[in-house]
């Protein structure tokens, strides 16, 4: 049909429309990217900052507060060869009054008894473990108290009797030269032995490679000085039984009998400090009995012994080249000594005297333990 209004035909299809363009597809992208690119970049300044921290940072100080270079300054070759450590080193341990190495230790009697560090010419004797499990590498006199006499009765026989005395050595590299002694049980030197070992552990540390992740500190042993007990068993017996100064003893004699012998007093010298020359000194009395036998001579005791603290036995000769005596009279004036490198400067002694026939006494002497011979 033609419209007459338009001047076109109208075929009666619909009316055709354009489609709207569809927009461009967008690429996808990952919500989980960004924070993981974060994440990584605080791993990697913190291992930056990890990585600087341990290049700057100081190496830890030992126990006795010595840097690298302090430590350093004590070896040679990385050995001590000099046992001049200094005063720190000794005071950390409780030696005191330390001179060429050598010093004292207080016992829990309040008596100073003699230690020392060397780097020459020893140990020797039998060895053992310290009953301290820490001490890994040491080992320390396997009988401290062999030259002790058990009981007044082993006092006769003439034995050494040097008193307790204990070495020590290590086997760790550091200390291959290193040695000490004591004039005490092994337990004094403790703490000297675990202040080594911590230096050897200092040593070991710094020479350690540490990496980036590596946290650790050097573990070091407590060191706490020791106050060790020194008096032996034969000199606590030697106490317990002592006659008061001037009561006697009973002295055995087939010519004149009721002799009587006492101890009434006596010295102790000492040099300053020991171990210097010592000597012992006791007074004595003898008082030959009733003479039953037609004979000039008498009977004296046959052996004089002072016992120090820590057990040290020292034999005590008559001054007196002989003693002369009418009947009925005293010898007041008997004097017994000895001479001994003293293990300990103590205030008293027990003096013991023995009779031929196997009966004893003892006597607590007390000495001028400060002073020395002559003054």
């Amino acid at each position: 049909m033609t419209n007459p209004q338009s001047g076109q035909y109208d075929w009666g299809a619909p009316a055709q429309t354009p489609a709207p363009a569809q927009p461009a597809a967008k690429p996808e992208r990952s919500g989980a990217l960004k924070p993981i690119l974060a994440v990584l970049g605080i791993v990697l300044l913190l291992l930056a900052g990890l990585w600087v921290f341990q290049k700057v940072r100081p190496a830890p100080v030992g126990p006795l507060g010595w840097d690298e270079a302090t430590l350093e300054s004590k070896l040679d070759a990385g050995q001590i060869r000099d046992c001049n450590l200094g005063a720190d080193f000794y005071d950390s341990v409780g030696i005191r009054n330390v001179e060429n190495c050598s010093g004292t230790i207080t016992t829990a009697e309040g008596y100073e008894i003699r230690a020392s560090l060397y780097t020459e010419q020893g140990p020797n004797g039998e060895t053992t473990s310290p009953s301290d499990p820490e001490l890994i590498g040491w080992k320390q006199s396997a009988d401290a108290g062999a030259y002790v006499p058990e009981t007044l009765d082993a006092l006769v026989d003439k034995a050494s009797g040097s008193g307790t005395r204990c070495q020590m050595a290590s086997s760790k590299p550091m200390l291959e030269k290193v040695w000490m002694m004591v004039d005490g049980p092994c337990e004094a030197l403790y703490p000297a032995a675990r202040q080594l070992s911590n230096l050897q552990t200092q040593y070991d540390w710094q020479r350690t490679d540490h990496g980036m992740f590596d946290f650790s500190r050097p573990d070091y042993l407590e060191v706490s000085p020791a106050t060790p007990s020194i008096e032996a068993a034969v000199y606590k017996q030697g106490k317990d039984e002592a006659k008061p100064l001037g009561e006697p003893l009973a002295v055995v004699d087939p010519n004149n009998e009721g002799s009587v012998f006492a101890v009434t007093g006596g010295e102790g010298f000492y040099g300053d400090p020991p171990p210097d020359g010592a000597k012992g000194c006791i007074d004595a009395t003898l008082t030959p009995g009733r003479e039953i036998s037609d004979s000039s001579r008498f009977r004296m005791p046959s052996t004089y012994v002072a016992v120090f603290p820590g057990g040290q036995r020292v034999d005590l000769d008559r001054e007196q080249s002989r003693v002369r005596l009418k009947q009925g009279e005293t010898a007041d004036d008997l004097r017994y000594c000895g001479d001994f490198v003293a293990e300990l400067k103590s205030d008293e002694f027990v003096a013991f005297a023995d009779d031929k026939n196997g009966d004893y006494a003892t006597w607590l002497v007390q000495t001028n333990a400060g002073g020395t011979e002559g003054a």
